[in-house]
């Protein structure tokens, strides 16, 4: 039969287009032979009708066609290409397909009369069929299943996303007759991670949700398991914005973690802890955070000395403890710390602070180092050039350059709002007030489109701030705004935030 075939051409997708595929190779009528079906059911086949399965049984047992293929598109399309063991799992799939007609054709209205005992029994045997049938099914897919899982977490260490896109289709596929739930629920996680970087990442959040769900309502629920899907939705939430739910899922996941952090797995306790600190600190709660800091840094493991470097930086900024410049020796050189340390330097707005930041902090060479293309690194060096450069031409072309960083996971209204930011910042620094005033109006007017439950940054929060503060200043149609930037300092400034202590007393370096 194989001799006989027309050339092979790629077959479209789903059912419908197989069949296309199949009746192109062997004619319209030679189908229908084969099959045992009219003429006309094929072509209403072809046109989209819903194929039944005793059809496609017929297409197997007549054609010699793979049922895998038939049903998922995987393999190749004639029994006769694939290997024994294909062949044994796509004998199964027929087996199947068989006793699940089977069972189709029972009819509710046969269990009534003297045959219904037989019915009954006939009705049992087809569903034990199907039964044992899927268990083989799931036993033969399981081992592929895993190095499918396997592979697909090996693409996304080495950032190979088409990779990961090709792995996902065929996971998706093989997914379906397996019935592991361990590894479904790995596998999920991973299409997650895969959609994050996408930058799909309110799709990412919602199937981390439902993994997170779901590995909680296990028979056995385990607590490391729950904890890591609990850690990984609450960092997806925490870059998007979503703070205040971050934390309550952090919370949460400590306290289902219970017993678990007395395992050998405790590293991931003092990761949740470590996250809460970084999320009080995202709200503007010094003290929270301060002492989540404080129960983790005795047993805090090498692996998260580099957290332990953020968290601190951080926190010397914001309580006026150190400068950008001098907090560069705090801790262990990691890119997190780097791109907290290039934030800050920013709303400094220190040229000699900037150039210092960005010569210790941004280069491709160093992996600690952030990257010359990603959002803090191009914003630090083009406010920099403004300082070194003003002008109309710095204020048009600077901001167009940010637009295009790279930042992944950040929602896009609060994307939108720090480009707008950033661009009033570079006209009032240009001296170009009267553009800067323009570009500010934009940010307020993006500002208020954010969603309520999504958070900026607190240095995003205070560059808009201090545009309002020294663009409004004294102007009757801006006092309501003014006031508003004002209120933020001295919230803040009240919470502990020394280093924005000098906008409340009305300085500034304009």
């Amino acid at each position: 039969m194989a001799q006989n075939r027309k050339t092979a051409t790629t077959p479209a997708a789903g059912s419908t287009g197989r069949l296309a595929w199949l009746v192109n190779q062997h004619g319209q009528s030679e189908v229908a032979r084969k099959t045992g079906a009219p003429v006309a059911n094929v072509h209403r086949y072809l046109k989209g009708a819903r194929m039944p399965a005793e059809f496609c049984g017929a297409l197997v047992k007549g054609l010699g066609v793979n049922p895998a293929w038939l049903l998922t598109g995987e393999g190749t399309p004639y029994l006769a290409d694939v290997t024994s063991s294909n062949a044994a799992m796509a004998g199964d799939l027929l087996a199947l397909v068989e006793a699940m007609n089977a069972v189709s054709q029972m009819r509710l209205g046969s269990l009534t009369g003297k045959q219904h005992l037989q019915v009954l029994h006939e009705l049992n045997d087809a569903m034990r069929r199907h039964e044992e049938l899927r268990a083989r099914l799931d036993g033969k897919t399981r081992p592929v299943f895993k190095q499918i899982v396997d592979d697909l977490a090996a693409a996304l260490r080495a950032r190979k996303f088409d990779q990961a896109a090709a792995i996902i289709k065929a996971g998706e596929q093989v997914s379906r007759l397996c019935g592991d739930e361990s590894l479904q629920l790995d596998f999920s996680h991973l299409q997650s991670h895969y959609e994050y970087y996408a930058e799909n990442v309110e799709r990412s959040i919602r199937m981390d949700r439902v993994n997170l769900t779901r590995r909680m309502a296990k028979d056995k629920a385990d607590p490391f398991e729950v904890a890591v899907a609990g850690h990984s939705l609450a960092m997806s939430m925490r870059t998007y914005g979503m703070v205040h739910e971050a934390r309550r899922i952090c919370r949460a996941a400590i306290g289902l973690y219970g017993d678990a952090k007395a395992s050998k797995q405790t590293d991931m306790d003092w990761r949740l802890h470590s996250l809460i600190a970084m999320l009080e600190l995202d709200l503007g709660n010094l003290v929270e955070a301060w002492r989540a800091l404080n129960e983790v840094i005795p047993v805090m493991g090498s692996m998260l000395r580099g957290i332990h470097s953020i968290l601190l930086v951080r926190l010397h900024l914001y309580l006026g403890i150190s400068t950008p410049v001098e907090a560069l020796t705090l801790g262990s050189a990691n890119a997190g710390k780097f791109r907290a340390l290039l934030r800050f330097a920013c709303w400094h707005e220190d040229p000699d602070m900037l150039r210092r930041v960005i010569r210790e902090g941004v280069g491709a060479a160093r992996p600690p180092q952030a990257a010359p293309g990603e959002w803090d690194a191009v914003q630090a060096q083009g406010l920099l050039e403004a300082f070194e450069k003003p002008g109309k031409k710095a204020a048009e072309e600077i901001p167009e350059r940010l637009g295009r960083a790279r930042l992944e996971g950040q929602h896009p209204k609060v994307r939108a709002f720090s480009v707008a930011v950033f661009r009033t910042q570079i006209a009032r620094i240009s001296g170009l007030t009267a553009v800067a005033r323009q570009a500010l109006a934009e940010a307020e007017r993006v500002r208020g489109m954010i969603p309520d439950e999504i958070t900026p940054t607190i240095e995003l929060q205070a560059t808009h701030a201090r545009n309002g503060m020294v663009l409004l200043e004294n102007r009757a149609d801006g006092k309501a705004q003014y006031q508003r930037s004002l209120e933020f300092f001295k919230r803040l400034d009240a919470a502990g935030f020394d280093c924005f202590e000098p906008m409340i007393a009305g300085k500034s370096k304009e």
